[in-house]
């Protein structure tokens, strides 16, 4: 089996792997006591030749625990493959730890772009997830792409921990979330500049509002009235059209945007993180 010196490989961008330090402190044990045997790492680290550079695939734990434990050299196996092939074997072989979801999901977003014929289902299948895991995942990828634009939105740490549930909100409604749309909503029942403006917070809540079936609606201004008397603030009410019709008006200069999935308790949609961040497993 080839040898090479750590210190000419390097990691991948893409690997979406977190390792707790306690397993990464065993691997480096376990690599010590090999390397008073005389030996060096069990298993290969995966690399391929990425512009010139020998990049690792799969093995960057133990590539890393190596150059900790001071191997001068470490077994390795050379492989090729393409952008969808790479970033596969990368999230198929992670054995340890637990994915970061948002680089879960720019990983997937990679997969996607390096083979513009594939499907969400073909990602799934040939990562061994479900549907919906990859979906979320991709979720969770947008909403750190528009937090890069917007520092009202959490940071990328925060967001790799928040459930699927409360990703949507945010991309959906914006940093105030559910709560946020639902106050919009109390002040989109008066006139005011702002709810003239349809690409202000305030009428874009309103014409998710206006999508709503009545009984979703009616679902929706309960939850929300719960929320803000237990966080103190003005309780929502439905918005009207200025002739006490709610919720049935529209702007015609208003284009209609695309039906959104409303917020409410206990409707969230297929996956409301009971699918949890969980570990990887090859």
């Amino acid at each position: 089996m080839p040898m090479i010196e750590p210190n000419q490989l390097q990691p991948n961008p893409w690997n979406p792997n977190v390792l707790p330090d306690k397993i990464l402190t065993a691997l480096v044990n376990d690599l010590r006591q090999r390397k008073a045997r005389g030996e060096h790492n069990p298993h290969p680290v995966l690399v391929a030749d990425l512009d010139d550079e020998l990049t690792i695939v799969d093995g960057e734990f133990t590539w890393r625990a190596s150059v900790i434990a001071g191997l001068e050299q470490v077994h390795y196996e050379l492989i090729s493959g393409d952008g969808w092939e790479l970033r596969r074997m990368t999230l198929v072989s992670n054995e340890h730890g637990k994915n970061d979801p948002v680089k879960f999901g720019r990983v997937i977003r990679g997969m996607l772009e390096s083979r513009p014929d594939a499907t969400l289902r073909d990602v799934a299948a040939a990562v061994n997830k479900s549907l919906g895991t990859v979906a979320n995942r991709l979720e969770y990828a947008k909403l750190a792409d528009m937090a890069k634009e917007n520092p009202e939105f959490p940071s990328e740490a925060e967001i790799s921990r928040l459930p699927v549930r409360k990703v949507r909100e945010l991309i959906q409604h914006g940093p105030g979330g559910a709560l946020g749309a639902a106050q919009a909503l109390a002040e989109a029942g008066e006139p005011s500049e702002a709810s003239a403006d349809p690409n202000s917070p305030i009428s874009q809540a309103k014409r998710v509002y206006q999508q709503m079936p009545p009984a979703q609606r009616r679902e929706f201004l309960s939850w929300a009235v719960q929320e803000a008397k237990r966080q103190g603030v003005s309780a929502p009410k439905a918005p009207t059209d200025g002739a006490g019709a709610a919720g049935e008006h529209r702007d015609p200069a208003t284009p209609a945007p695309s039906p959104s999935p409303a917020p409410s308790p206990g409707t969230s949609g297929q996956d409301e993180q009971s699918e949890p961040q969980e570990p990887v497993t090859a």
